[in-house]
């Protein structure tokens, strides 16, 4: 009996070590709870003023909620106060040489709904609501041992800090690796397919989508020195999307048909202790294409953008400044001078948010009620110029404390009003470790509006300084 269990046992442990080696499973993420009390950044529209609504110079928006929502200003109002969760929960499996992620959202606002199937709800009485989103599903695998390949729903952020895509999520087929002395990425994904970008049927020819393509290459030409050259490339052969650029100055422009765009452009760091300079520079070219038969003529696209930023350890903490510049279109201009963004067909695909600013610019940590005066570097076609500053440093055991300050304006006059000065904003912040990976975080800003927002499409306007307060609870795991 018992030399009978040994040979069982033995056999047992030889199917084991001849079986592959079980691949690794990792499960990270966040939670993050946070109270808010501000007269700016809220759920309801309140007696909020939108100073752009798509209908400038003739134009239609496809998706007029999304000017909107970048472009708001508060008048005398009560003060919103609410508190809202958001959840992140990567699961991976990998072995060797592959693996697979799915990446997946939670977010909720306390109290809001309960029994519903929507995102960003479920926070209400009982709950039990379907609102899991999914951000990434991909297989990643290494060909060789220099490179890596993704397949799938993935995330992607461009080499000029987010103005085009900026932590955008789509689906595609990207390639990243090093081939001595250089680094690259190259590969291509479907913003849209069938419909455009988000169309829900495939009830027409298959070449009405939406295509991105990227190459990137980076290397070390001198020590502590890094720099590359980018190339980007949009294709979108489906009129319903385009028809959501800002095109100001152009009547007529609901006869648009495809857009070609097309992105050149170099970044470069160079680090001398205790400095670290940055930047980047890229021209936006392209074509605007009507309908055949249209009476329009196709409009070039001629746009720029350019970037620095200093960091630097100062004494006992960190500091950084950082000016950006991004081209606008003038009414009178014949040509579309404006930045061509991802938020072109997705909400936030362009994503800018180094300078870290809470009220000017949208903050990488915002969840449900993300606002801004400027929520993408295009700016309703004024483009942009922007300054941003901060210092960082420890005030105490597991104490750090944070101020910054910000400016912006449009880099031509906003076509909601004859002036260009948005505002001036003062941040700062306060986070407390816990424990490990947990924090606790205390936000305040306020911003003083430029006079562009005195008088709003030709009516006077009286608007109250916007200010944010918040509390933050995250947990990352």
């Amino acid at each position: 009996m018992r030399k009978g269990l040994i040979l069982v046992l033995a056999g047992a442990l030889l199917a084991v070590f001849a079986l592959p080696a079980m691949a690794e499973f990792n499960f990270s993420g966040f939670i993050r709870s946070e109270g808010i009390v501000s007269n700016y950044e809220r759920f309801d529209a309140g007696t909020f003023i939108p100073v752009s609504t798509g209908a400038e110079s003739g134009t239609t928006i496809a998706n007029p909620a999304i000017l909107t929502k970048r472009l708001l200003v508060v008048r005398t109002d009560r003060t919103a106060h609410y508190a809202q969760e958001r959840s992140r929960l990567r699961f991976e499996s990998k072995g060797e040489n592959v693996g697979a992620v799915a990446f997946f959202e939670l977010d909720f606002r306390y109290g809001d709904a309960q029994y519903t199937v929507a995102r960003n709800q479920g926070g209400g009485l009982e709950a039990d609501s379907i609102n899991l989103e999914t951000k990434n599903v991909y297989v990643w695998f290494k060909p060789m041992p220099s490179m890596t390949v993704n397949v799938g729903l993935q995330n992607f952020t461009d080499s000029y800090r987010g103005i085009i895509l900026g932590y955008a999520d789509m689906a595609g087929i990207f390639f990243t690796g090093k081939y001595e002395p250089v680094d690259y990425r190259f590969g291509w994904a479907k913003f849209g397919s069938g419909n455009g970008a988000g169309g829900a049927t495939f009830t027409v020819p298959e070449d009405k989508d939406v295509d991105f393509y990227a190459l990137e290459v980076h290397g070390s030409p001198v020590k502590n020195a890094r720099a590359g050259l980018n190339l980007y490339y949009i294709r979108d052969s489906q009129s319903t999307s385009i028809a959501s650029i800002p095109s100001i100055g152009f009547t007529g422009v609901t006869g648009l048909n495809t857009a070609e765009v097309y992105y050149v452009g170099a970044d470069a760091s160079f680090t001398f202790n205790p400095f670290t300079l940055s930047g980047f520079a890229l021209y936006n070219f392209g074509k605007l294409k009507f309908v055949p038969g249209s009476t329009n003529e196709d409009v070039d696209i001629k746009a720029w953008a350019a970037d620095v930023r200093l960091d630097a350890a100062l004494g006992p903490g960190k500091g950084f400044i950082e000016g950006l510049y991004v081209s606008g279109t003038e009414s009178s201009d014949d040509e579309f001078k404006t930045l061509v963004t991802g938020s072109t067909w997705a909400l936030a695909a362009s994503f800018y948010t180094t300078t870290d600013m809470q009220i000017l610019l949208p903050n990488i940590g915002d969840i449900n009620t993300s606002q801004a005066l400027a929520y993408e570097v295009s700016n309703s076609g004024a483009g942009m110029i922007h300054v941003g500053a901060g210092y960082t440093m420890p005030l105490m055991s597991k104490l750090t404390g944070k101020l910054g300050v910000g400016y912006l304006r449009g880099a031509k006059k906003l076509p909601w009003s004859d002036k260009k000065s948005q505002g001036t904003e003062v941040n700062a912040n306060l986070n407390y470790n816990l424990a490990k990976g947990l924090d606790l975080t205390a936000i305040g800003a306020y911003a003083w509006l430029g006079d562009a927002y005195d008088t709003i499409n030709g009516v006077a306007n009286d608007p109250d300084n916007p200010y944010k307060l918040l509390a933050r609870l995250n947990y990352a795991f």
